[in-house]
């Protein structure tokens, strides 16, 4: 279950960020969250996949208020749990399952554009080569969409997928 708090720390100007390998078990929740938000949500998506970096120049132009990664998180806590990260912990936990890019993501986002970054992060049950998305995961990752679908405005601006772009 999703706290209730998690309500009052989106800002409308939002966009979230899908990060992961589809590839790769649960490794794919953050896209698979941007898939399914698609045309559902006010904020703007953004499906940055295994390069999010790539996102900065669309980030740029968009100067949203506050940018919410989705990705999976190596935690201790029950797999399928789901993590809200403030952007303190950002630079000091290995937050990733993808190691440091999210780290500079973050740091860049925050200090070269005066982002607000945060992360929600699924701790994922299978993320070998060629797995799908486990059962936990796509629960989850409905469970947050829904969650996000429910607290803001169902029009959806704009859809942005990483590797389409022909601007990055």
């Amino acid at each position: 279950m999703i706290p209730a708090e998690w309500t009052q720390r989106i800002h409308t100007h939002c966009a979230l960020v899908g990060i992961g390998n589809p590839l790769c078990g649960d490794d794919g929740f953050g896209p698979f969250v941007i898939s399914i938000l698609q045309h559902r949500t006010c904020l703007h998506l953004f499906d940055g996949g295994l390069a999010p970096e790539n996102l900065t120049g669309p980030l740029r132009r968009l100067a949203p208020k506050q940018a919410i990664l989705l990705d999976t998180i190596p935690a201790s806590t029950p797999p399928g749990s789901l993590c809200w990260i403030e952007p303190q912990l950002l630079q000091t936990a290995t937050c990733s399952t993808h190691g440091p890019s999210i780290d500079l993501l973050a740091t860049y986002l925050s200090q070269h554009l005066a982002i607000h970054v945060h992360l929600i992060g699924l701790v994922p049950q299978q993320t070998a080569l060629g797995t799908p998305l486990s059962q936990t995961a796509i629960q989850s990752a409905r469970e947050l969409a829904q969650f996000i679908e429910t607290h803001w405005p169902p029009n959806k601006k704009e859809y942005h997928h990483a590797r389409e772009d022909s601007n990055l």
